[in-house]
């Protein structure tokens, strides 16, 4: 198993922003990664890869603890990430890095734990026991 610790994830409204593109008359919205997105995913590989992280082939079990942020006043912050969004901030964060995409994943835990003074969230990975042939 592999255990490291990633920075406050940024919200996935700020982890991607849209843009319309006008090319020969004709429109499109172009999703990409912003510059704070960007930060983040350039710190969790090197974080993960520090850490011990490679990439797994098969399927994966990951564990994600989100530790909210702590007040001026040494108080649990009352305005944080939903589970499910520090998730997906992660998941994508750490695709080729601990795992070639995240449809490996097979089991996800989402954990809210004790607040720290500048948040964060633990990673625990680990390859799964069984197969995902014919999934």
């Amino acid at each position: 198993m592999t255990i490291f610790q990633l920075p406050y994830p940024p919200s996935t409204n700020r982890m991607w922003r849209t843009r319309v593109v006008t090319t020969k008359g004709r429109s499109f919205v172009q999703t990409y990664l912003s510059k704070e997105g960007a930060e983040f995913k350039e710190a969790a590989g090197w974080i993960a890869k520090a850490a011990g992280a490679r990439i797994i082939d098969g399927p994966v079990n990951v564990i994600y603890t989100l530790h909210p942020k702590v007040t001026k006043k040494g108080e649990p912050s009352k305005v944080r990430l939903d589970l499910g969004n520090a998730e997906k901030v992660a998941s994508d964060a750490l695709n080729g890095i601990a795992w070639n995409d995240d449809k490996q994943l097979a089991r996800i835990l989402l954990v809210l734990g004790t607040p720290k003074p500048d948040g964060g969230l633990t990673v625990e990975i680990e390859a799964a026991e069984f197969s995902l042939e014919g999934v």
